[in-house]
């Protein structure tokens, strides 16, 4: 039987040439290698490389050898990944979210209705990605903006987050009863660095501003009580932070300040999580 440190040394020496320069990545010496690769040699029983005076080359049959190589190492590691991924979500539950406000709502109600499970939760703005983490069971749940369009996913509303202008009462704004994105776009705003697919609302509705980023929220709540820039709060954030007594709030009306998501598991997980679902 091969020994796969055998192979990976196989393909390094396939990948960089050179004995020498395949020891220098592998991080052994050279004298080691080249034991190794005469130890392959021997079991499969005929010559991986040209033996020249003073160096060795590798041959046809050592670079079919070192592809096979390249994909048993492969499986391997596909194989270490998906079991222990198996194992893993025996007791994690994994989390995709294309939000902010929606992934921290369920982390309190997973932490609340799984208490013996952990959680491991993971936020971006690719929402395709986040489809595709789902389907290919790399998460147990995902939160979206629109229905995953699958037989084998359920897509249940959550709820709808509606985006406002936070304001200090002498900002010129906090006279308004509704605001517009177009009437701030150009101002500085305190922003917080995690945002999902609101960082694409905000790129493409005010692309005149400018933004002072804290990725820490507890950094942001300071400058928050204590600075005159406008930031942006929501209707669900009111539920999952401590409100600024200070600050005002005025909805901004634009379509794309209001988002729906949608929490997406497998048919099969139906009656696990649909307990996760708010109550109507």
């Amino acid at each position: 039987m091969i020994e796969m440190y055998l192979l990976e040394q196989l393909v390094a020496v396939a990948k960089h040439k050179t004995l020498l320069a395949a020891a220098d990545a592998l991080h052994i010496t050279q004298p080691a290698l080249t034991r190794s690769m005469k130890k392959l040699e021997q079991l499969f029983g005929f010559a991986l490389f040209d033996h020249h005076a003073n160096r060795i080359e590798i041959n046809e049959n050592g670079l079919l050898a070192s592809e096979y190589a390249k994909r048993i190492l492969q499986l391997e590691q596909e194989m270490i990944d998906q079991v222990t991924h198996l194992e893993q979500s025996k007791h994690t539950i994994f989390l995709e979210s294309c939000a902010p406000a929606p992934m921290i709502y369920l982390q309190q109600r997973l932490a609340l209705l799984f208490s013996t499970y952990s959680v491991q939760s993971h936020l971006t703005n690719s929402e395709g990605k986040i489809i595709g983490a789902l389907k290919q069971n790399k998460c147990q749940l995902a939160i979206v903006s629109a229905p995953v369009k699958d037989p084998n996913i359920i897509s249940s509303k959550i709820f709808t987050e509606h985006l406002y202008l936070s304001v200090m009462p002498a900002h010129p704004a906090s006279q308004k009863e509704k605001i517009s994105f177009q009437e701030i776009d150009g101002e500085t705003f305190l922003l917080h660095g995690s945002l999902g697919i609101w960082k694409d609302v905000v790129n493409e509705k005010l692309s005149h501003s400018r933004f002072i980023v804290q990725d820490q929220m507890q950094d942001l709540s300071v400058l928050l009580a204590s600075s005159s820039l406008p930031a942006f709060t929501t209707n669900i954030s009111w539920n999952i932070y401590p409100r600024q007594e200070k600050r005002l709030e005025i909805p901004i009306v634009d379509h794309d300040a209001s988002t729906t998501f949608y929490l997406a598991y497998h048919r099969k997980d139906q009656d696990i999580f649909k307990a996760l679902l708010p109550e109507t």
